[in-house]
């Protein structure tokens, strides 16, 4: 394997910590911005340190599998040693820390992000992955991300950027960036234009070339050369000729009666392991006619399975026939998890508005949807269209001023536009009509409101991270619409013995939805809260358990943004992962009831992941068992039905 490593340093050297480091085919990037002047020597020693570790991790484990899991631990370990670092030196500020951690071994790349950074991945010259790091707003000092992995492919190329990429380009000119001449330049030149060069800090890409082995054409022998010599001894080299014929049949005799076929020894974990093909070729096909097992058993089953092929593949055994069989895996585990590939060729998807090019023009590739009864409702963080699903009415609030950008939009309670969370700690209602704060001269909005949303006939509830009212435990207002407005709000704090570890969980990214009760997700969980009792405003806040056994067939699933589908009068749940384009779907038939509130028991239904070529998915509502997905082009509709067993 081939790295062509580039990077361009917009920093004095004395800010920054940058390593790289090259041996027996694993390749390690180290590069860490510092921001803070003060303890920055103490700092910059704390990631010398955990280079010089890391190294240490690499050189004592001989397999992928073993280093990783001693590299996610060391990353833990770090992330507890700059929290301490943090409590010690108690500075006002936070402390400040960008980039990330790259790590190429073999055909695997893990990485760790720390910070506003970005990795962005493309393959065959086009964009596979975009991951953007989210911070914590409450945390006092950046630490490392959960582990980024991929398996590479030649001519893949990633690049990080240490910036949340998505605040300064859209999806359109990240796609775009792969087709210009340099794309270090293109990408210099574009962030240039809308952020100070020194508030990039670094940008690096990574060209992957994996070598292809090729057996060099053995030179011809020219048998007239030797003719007169073969034509003297021929008796000669026909008794050598039989020799050796006798030979390797007797060879092959004692090596057959003595070889265990399609096995080889390898070391796991420090111990050696035979690995039997003809088994597993049993077990897979076995694995083929399941019908009987439930989820977890298939699951574990499957587990299994491919981590035995990815030994044999890893040891390079008959690597070829491994990947057909994990292709047979795959098409298995999609058939029995129901997990289904929707592109635009099924003939399933259709199309009920077709973005014109002036939209295109408005819009940008942050866009969100909403479905309401009557309307169709698209918003970016400056405008809103709003139309009718017949296309007879259409209204761009474009031609209207905006005070300050969007958060976010739901339906609002009259049924005939939005509400919108805008950045200046305001909700504004967007209708034909205009548009108009919600708030009153009574009181005001609280600071920092995430998430809000309608119930009922004549309910808004917020949801909020304002530091005073969080620290009473209240995370929650309602506001009930009266003839003059809406009245003041009514707080709905957590119980004092409330889960505090699910409660510090929501974070600046988490949404909400109300279906009877909230459900909250959490840059780790998805949460409910409820109230126990009717009589009271206090609820208790729970990890919904079912979540942590969702059906994944890609690695970077539900690790980013998650949308929440729930209605009052649906049984379904559903999740909508922006980055890996798939909606997952869960049935409860305790859900519509009042038992409903506090128990689920929700089950894994099926899984849809769009993948269409021309047209990039950005945004994804359900209503009624109909799935509306806006693209940068269209909006489709989807029957849902049709994926239920």
């Amino acid at each position: 394997m081939k790295i062509n490593y580039l990077k361009k340093i917009f920093l004095e050297q004395d800010s920054i910590v940058s390593h790289s480091y090259e041996n027996n085919g694993v390749f390690f990037y180290i590069n860490v911005w510092i921001y803070s002047d003060k303890f920055k020597e103490y700092q910059k020693n704390l990631f010398n340190d955990l280079y010089t570790e890391i190294i240490d991790l690499i050189e004592k484990n001989e397999l992928f599998l073993d280093f990783k899991k001693h590299f996610e631990a060391k990353i833990k370990q770090f992330n507890t040693q700059l929290k301490i670092f943090q409590e010690k030196v108690k500075l006002e500020n936070k402390i400040e820390i960008k980039w990330d951690i790259q790590i190429i071994w073999d055909n695997n790349f893990i990485a760790s992000l720390i910070g506003e950074s970005s990795i962005i991945i493309y393959r065959n010259n086009k964009l596979e992955v975009v991951v953007a790091n989210e911070l914590e707003e409450d945390d006092k000092i950046d630490i490392f991300s959960e582990i980024i992995e991929w398996e590479l492919e030649d001519n893949d190329k990633i690049v990080s950027v240490a910036c949340n990429i998505y605040d300064f380009m859209s999806d359109t000119e990240i796609k775009e960036l792969i087709k210009t001449d340099d794309i270090l330049d293109s990408l210099e030149s574009i962030l240039s234009m809308r952020i100070d060069k020194s508030n990039i800090w670094f940008i690096v890409s990574l060209d992957i070339s994996i070598e292809k082995v090729v057996l060099a054409q053995k030179n011809k022998i020219d048998l007239e050369k030797y003719k007169d010599t073969i034509r003297k001894n021929k008796y000669v080299i026909w008794i050598v000729i039989g020799l050796w014929i006798v030979f390797f049949v007797i060879i092959s005799i004692f090596s057959y009666i003595g070889r265990n076929e399609n096995r080889a020894v390898v070391k796991v974990d420090g111990k050696k392991v035979e690995l039997d093909l003809t088994a597993l070729k049993r077990e897979i096909d076995a694995f083929s006619k399941l019908w009987n097992e439930n989820t977890e058993e298939k699951q574990a089953k499957y587990n299994k399975i491919m981590k035995e092929l990815s030994l044999y593949e890893k040891w390079w055994i008959q690597k070829l026939e491994i990947k057909e069989l994990k292709k047979i895996m795959e098409q298995n585990y999609y058939k029995w998890f129901n997990i289904n590939i929707v592109n635009e060729n099924d003939g399933i998807l259709n199309k009920i508005y077709s973005l014109s090019e002036n939209d295109k023009k408005v819009l940008e590739k942050k866009l969100w949807i909403r479905k309401g009864i009557w309307t169709i409702s698209i918003f970016w963080n400056k405008w809103v269209i709003v139309w009718l699903v017949n296309d007879k009415v259409k209204w761009v609030s474009e031609k209207l001023k905006i005070p300050a950008n969007i958060k976010t939009c739901i339906n609002n309670l009259g049924k005939n536009g939005l509400y919108c969370l805008i950045d200046i700690d305001d909700i504004y209602n967007f209708s034909k009509l205009g548009i108009k704060s919600l708030k009153n001269n009574i009181w005001t909005w609280w600071k920092n409101i995430i998430s809000i949303w309608t119930f009922g006939r004549s309910n808004l509830y917020t949801l909020s991270l304002d530091k005073e009212e969080n620290q009473k435990n209240i995370y929650i207002k309602r506001y009930i619409v009266r003839r003059n407005g809406f009245s003041s709000p009514i707080n709905y704090p957590f119980s004092k013995k409330a889960d505090k570890e699910l409660i510090n969980s929501i974070y600046s990214g988490s949404s909400m939805v109300i279906d009877g009760s909230f459900l909250i997700w959490s840059k780790k969980w998805l949460l409910q809260a409820y109230k126990p009792n009717r009589l009271q405003n206090y609820l208790t806040i729970r990890k919904i358990k079912w979540i942590e056994n969702w059906i994944i067939d890609k690695k970077n699933d539900l690790k980013w943004k998650v949308k929440v589908i729930s209605a009052p009068d649906s049984s379904y749940v559903y999740l909508y992962d922006y980055n890996t384009k798939s909606l997952i779907a869960y049935y409860s038939k305790y859900k519509k009831t009042e038992w409903g509130k506090y128990s689920y028991n929700l089950s894994y239904l099926y899984k849809v992941r769009f993948d269409l070529s021309d047209e990039d998915v950005v945004d994804v509502d359900v209503l009624k068992n109909n799935a509306y997905i806006l693209t940068d082009k269209s909006i489709y509709k989807l029957d849902l039905n049709q994926f239920k067993e």
